[in-house]
């Protein structure tokens, strides 16, 4: 009973804290007992039973069992943490320290405890003082234990087990005992029973705070970040991270941490979890995986630090924000812009910005964002280093910053670029600006941890590093692009038009067909831009509604990947500053900013322009009423006559046309059908004679009857077809007998109509014969009288003329290098003539019958021959009294000098007024005494010709029209034409281009507004 009870007592005391010093007591106490051999045996069953035996290597197999299993559930690690032993031994003898310092132990440490990490546990080896005070026992000792290590979930499992307890002196005061004597006897005991002690060392357990992470069984909350700042913030929200398998390693170099992070529960298949006990093996694998994951030697994974794996930065971020490198951008703005270059068949159109430009603009910009950063107290940036060039602009500044939360500082080095391509629309010229990070590099942490994380201080920049260097081309598709943009350039007013009403002002009778015509829109259809260490290049093709087509530039080859890409951009840009020098001029130093627009290209616009508005100009003609002088006219035709009294009066004869009979009937022959009625009619058998066989035929009286029927019937076929033959053949000679008849009546008749035509006719002859012969005497008696007449009257009167001379200015036409202006217009007109003419007739009343004295009114159109004379004109810079109020604009106009047109004009209206109005005509009739019958009257007795309406005005505007040979002054015509500036903004602050006359085009030079 007294043992059972002492047993009791050791079971109880087992569960206290104090286990070293209550472990030796009851040593003690068992020592005692087990004095003799048989109470030995029974103390060994009974300890077995109540405290089952647990040895340090179970723990460490254990451990490594455990460890290997977790770790078989990683299949792609997010990170590994690891502490160097060195690290965790200092800190462990700090703490150690720090406990005892506390009282937290029974016992002290003589000295610093010897800390060993290998085989999956912590070893720890060190001489101890200590004491039982409601025991009055003291002790001093060496102990030899371990702590093995492993992960559950997410628990850290802590399994301590002693390897050795050996005791130098145990004093018990109330035991008269050599203490040495005590000692040796516990020490056997300790050997024989230190797994029983380790077997009732309970697992310290450490849970891991993984807050906000979420686990398989919990899966966490989504993480919302904020992007940007002010108008551009944007929140973005990251799928739950789920710490889906961990594993620990100790080994000689530390303790070491894997773990794997998800968006979501992956199970691994159950053939990969893997269970060893052969801690080389499973520290074998866990370096392998490591070395995979975070693409580190294994040297590299065996110092202190955190690896983040970039597979579980992309599983993250990529379904929320795609990955976009620099080089992909700068790449694609390579692309584009030689692609953009192999369109262009001019350039028209370049703006250049010096890079000195650049930097102070982006210097104000970079300003304004560094002080909201430094208002927020999120970093300061210092001094910003611009440098351009290869299609790219970079940007390197040192930043610095405190993160408030957890007071940590930091200092490093960020590297930013631009890549450039063109956006232009109809309306603005365009560069799109593709900003990216390209490096965030930390250099120095400032952070004092007041606990073991303190040795990532070091390696935390790294750490950082690697993982910036992950994510931020994540973050660089947060970045939006930069638009900058400018106005297409324009020719005409503010409005894009022409206002000729300036050029006709002081011109009388002179007007525009369209007094205003607006220019077309230029637009862009294909740009490309060139970013070099003098700055940034922007070249455009220039378009517009019927300009003629042009062949494209020779092209250049395009990069497919980021190695080729730089030698693409040299070659593109050598040929796009050649092609910029030959069409715009090289750039000066001092040029700030500057544009252009190609004088080919102004040219062809110019000159589309005119053919699309097509303007006319008219000029107005009025002349008169002038009146006639009073004129004597005279007979300009005298009629002639002529006769010829031959007329033949002979009879023409009757003829008569013969008849004949055609014989055409004809009959068909009948006859009876060859062959049909021959039938074999015998009845032929084999038989045998004699010993022969022998044919023998009979006649078949069946068979004959049927052949007498078949012959008559036939016969009687053949009388039916006689008959009817007979009768068409009669038919057919009493036909032709009918119309032989009829044809000798019709002859008949019409030979005796002829001869009774023929007789009268003879007789009509006679008669018109002796007329005719009686008129041409009197016709040569009227011709000798009429050569006798002088004037026959006089004429007066009025004329005026109106109408429109137009000239097509489509045809103007500005040379290629504008220096001067071709001109063919097509020039034509048409003029109404009208008026009225008075005639006075003098008396020849005995020849000729003239009209009575009046008025007769006239009216003609005449239409000026269209002609394209060359004509003199050239575009200068406009006069003071011809430019626009203003003062920013270039001022041109097109100067057309004065020119007479000449017009021959056939038929001379006069002659063709006198044709179109025949009631001006003077027309006297014959008199004649007897009928004028075979007398052919050659010709009119006329009066009035052209040169009588010509004489008559007398040598005035009109003489000159109706005479044909017209002439006409067109002064000289000067047409403004202005090309406005041009507004832009960059960033927040507006330039003006304005535009200059140059030999290679029109240059605008930019100024702040």
């Amino acid at each position: 009973m007294e043992s059972a009870s002492i047993f009791t007592i050791v079971i109880r005391m087992i569960n206290k804290k104090n286990i070293i010093a209550i472990s030796i007591f009851i040593l003690i106490v068992i020592g005692i007992l087990i004095s003799q051999p048989i109470l030995s045996k029974l103390a060994q069953s009974a300890i077995n039973k109540n405290w089952p035996p647990v040895s340090f290597q179970e723990r460490q197999i254990e451990s490594i069992k455990i460890s290997s299993k977790s770790l078989s559930k990683i299949t792609d690690p997010s990170f590994l943490v690891t502490l160097d032993q060195n690290e965790v031994e200092v800190y462990l003898q700090k703490e150690l320290q720090r406990l005892q310092a506390e009282n937290k132990f029974s016992f002290t440490l003589e000295n610093k405890p010897t800390i060993i990490f290998d085989n999956q546990s912590i070893n720890i080896d060190t001489i101890i003082n200590g004491s039982i005070k409601d025991k009055n026992v003291s002790f001093k000792g060496h102990l030899q234990g371990l702590i093995s290590l492993y992960i559950r979930e997410t628990d850290v499992i802590l399994s301590p087990a002693f390897e050795s307890i050996e005791m130098e002196i145990i004093n018990v005061s109330k035991l008269i005992l050599n203490p040495s004597k005590i000692a040796e006897s516990i020490n056997l005991l300790l050997k024989q029973y230190i797994d029983n002690i380790n077997g009732q060392i309970e697992p310290i357990k450490y849970k891991i705070p993984i807050k906000p992470l979420g686990t398989p069984d919990q899966p966490g909350e989504s993480i919302n970040i904020q992007i940007g700042s002010g108008d551009d913030e944007k929140e973005l929200a990251l799928p739950p991270v789920i710490l889906t398998a961990t594993a620990i390693l100790v080994d000689r170099f530390g303790l070491h941490i894997m773990g794997q992070l998800d968006t979501e529960v992956v199970s691994s298949p159950e053939g990969d979890r893997v269970v060893n006990e052969d801690f080389n093996v499973y520290s074998d694998s866990f370096y392998e995986k490591g070395i995979i994951a975070f693409k580190e030697e294994r040297e590299s994974l065996q110092k202190t630090g955190i690896k983040i794996s970039g597979s579980f930065l992309n599983r993250l971020l990529y379904p929320v924000i795609p990955k976009v490198s620099y080089e992909q951008r700068r790449l694609q703005a390579i692309k584009q812009s030689i692609e953009e270059f192999n369109e262009l068949k001019g350039p028209d159109f370049s703006v250049f910005l010096s890079q000195d430009k650049i930097r102070e603009e982006l210097d104000k910009e970079i300003n304004i964002r560094v002080q909201d950063l430094n208002q927020k107290g999120l970093a300061k940036v210092g001094k910003v280093n611009i440098v351009l060039g290869n299609q790219e602009i970079l940007a390197e500044a040192p930043v610095s910053g405190i993160v408030s939360q957890i007071n940590l500082g930091f200092q490093g080095i960020v590297k930013a670029a631009s890549a450039f391509s063109t956006q232009s629309t109809e309306e603005n010229l365009g560069v799109l600006i593709s900003p990216s990070i390209q490096e965030f590099v930390i250099n120095e942490i400032t952070y004092q941890p007041e606990d073991i994380t303190s040795v990532f201080i070091p390696t935390l920049p790294s750490t950082l590093n690697a993982v910036l260097s992950e994510i931020t081309n994540n973050f660089n598709s947060l970045i939006e692009p930069i638009v900058l943009s400018t106005e297409q350039p324009k020719i005409g007013d503010k409005n894009g038009e022409i206002d000729f009403a300036k050029a006709t002002e002081d011109l009388e009778g002179l007007e525009f067909s369209n007094p205003k015509f607006k220019f077309s829109k230029l637009y862009s259809d294909a740009n490309s831009i060139l970013i070099s260490e003098s700055g940034i290049f922007l070249q455009a093709d220039l378009n517009a509604p019927n300009l003629p087509e042009r062949p494209s530039l020779p092209p250049l080859s395009i990069p497919e990947d980021t190695e080729s890409a730089t030698k693409a951009y040299k070659r593109y840009s050598q040929r796009f500053m050649e092609l910029h020098n030959t069409t715009f001029g090289s750039i000066e130093d001092d040029v700030i900013a500057q544009a252009a627009m190609s004088v080919q290209r102004f040219s062809s616009y110019f000159n589309s322009i005119w053919k699309i508005n097509s303007p006319q100009i008219k000029y107005l003609v009025d002349y008169g009423p002038e009146s006639f002088s009073d004129k004597k006219i005279s007979l300009i035709e005298k009629p002639s006559y002529s006769c010829n009294p031959t007329r033949d009066c002979s009879r023409k004869s009757c003829t008569r046309n013969p008849c004949k009979k055609e014989n055409s009937c004809s009959r068909k022959s009948c006859e009876i059908s060859s062959g049909k009625c021959d039938f074999d009619c015998r009845s032929c058998r084999t038989i045998k004679v004699g010993g022969y066989r022998r044919r023998t035929c009979v006649p078949d009286i069946a068979c004959e009857a049927r052949k007498l029927r078949c012959n008559a019937n036939e016969e009687t076929k053949v009388g039916e077809c006689k008959a009817r033959e007979n009768l068409k053949y009669g038919e057919c000679e009493a036909r032709e007998n009918l119309k032989y008849g009829e044809c000798e009546a019709r002859e008949n008749l019409k030979y005796g109509e002829c001869e009774t035509r023929e007789k009268l006719k003879l007789l009509d002859c006679n008669r018109l014969k002796e007329q005719e012969r009686l008129a041409c005497n009197a016709g040569r008696e009227l011709q000798n009288g009429l050569s006798s007449i002088g004037d026959i009257g006089k004429i007066g009167g009025k004329a005026k003329a109106n109408g429109i001379i137009t000239s097509d200015l489509s045809s103007l036409e500005l040379s290629e290098d504008a220096k001067n202006i071709k001109f063919r217009p097509n020039l034509s007109g048409n003029i109404d003539v009208s008026g009225q003419m008075k005639f006075t007739p003098f008396d020849i009343g005995n020849i000729l019958v003239c009209p009575v004295k009046g008025a007769a009114n006239f009216s003609t159109k005449v239409s000026l021959p269209t002609q394209t004379p060359s004509i003199s004109a050239n575009l200068k810079l406009a006069t003071e009294e011809q430019k626009d109020d203003d003062e920013n604009t270039l001022d041109l106009a097109i100067n057309i000098s004065e020119f007479t047109l000449n017009a021959k004009l056939n038929p001379p209206p006069a002659t063709a007024l006198l044709q179109e109005n025949p009631h001006m005509l003077v027309l006297c009739n014959p008199v004649l005494g007897v009928p004028a019958v075979g007398l052919s009257i050659l010709g009119e007795a006329k009066a009035l010709k052209g040169d009588d309406l010509i004489r008559a005005l007398g040598g005035n505007k009109l003489s000159g029209l109706f005479a044909g040979d017209y002439k006409y002054k067109l002064d000289e015509i000067s047409i403004p034409t202005v090309i406005p500036p041009i507004d832009f903004e960059i960033s927040d602050d507006s330039f003006l281009a304005i535009p200059s006359w140059t030999e290679k085009g029109i240059v605008y030079t930019v100024k702040r507004r």
